[in-house]
Order: C-alpha cells, then structure tokens, then sequence
C-alpha cells in the first residue's frame, strides 16, 4: 500500500508539474527545441533498454504506468517471501550463509 501510495504522489505530482510547465510556456517561455527532446529521449530508452518493462515510466500512458508499477509490486512482494523464508542460522547447516 506504502508503494501504490508513492507511486500515486508521483504521478500526481508530474501531472501538476505538466500543467505548470505548460502555462508557462504560454507566457513567452521559449520551449525546448525538438531535437534536444528527441536525443534526451533516445538517450533514456538506450540507457533503459527498448525491451524492458520499466521503459513504461518514461511514457505518458496510464496503461504503461500500470504494467510498470504491477511489476515492480510483484517483484517486491516475491523479495519478502524470499527474505522471510530464508534461514538466518550460522549455525544450521540448512541455512543458505553456509561457509567452508
């Protein structure tokens, strides 16, 4: 919930950011020059990679927005059973700290 509570902030937050950004371009504001948003954008799915999952959060689609963050709250929810199942005894030859 803590996660899902973020992520909504977040996405609040870039739509209000959005709206400010784009009234003051309608006050003289110079934008940016198409060019360096296309290289900027490039560079972000080249450094992300076109076949990850997490590429989504570079998008405005809300549909992307959802695939990403499901996977990302199914990766930390399969990290705790990990974590919580995992033997923590030194002494315990089951444990998964076992050194020679």
């Amino acid at each position: 919930m803590v996660l899902l509570g973020f992520i909504f902030l977040l996405v609040t937050a870039s739509y209000i950011y959005d709206l400010c950004r784009d009234r003051g371009r309608s006050s003289g504001r110079v934008p940016r020059r198409a060019s360096i948003v296309e290289r900027d954008s490039k560079y972000a799915i080249g450094s992300i990679g076109e076949d990850s999952v997490y590429q989504y959060f570079l998008g405005k689609s809300i549909l992307g927005w959802i695939v990403a963050a499901s996977v990302v709250t199914v990766q930390i929810v399969a990290l705790n059973i990990f974590v919580k199942a995992a033997v923590k005894d030194f002494t315990n030859d089951a444990s998964d700290f076992i050194y020679s």
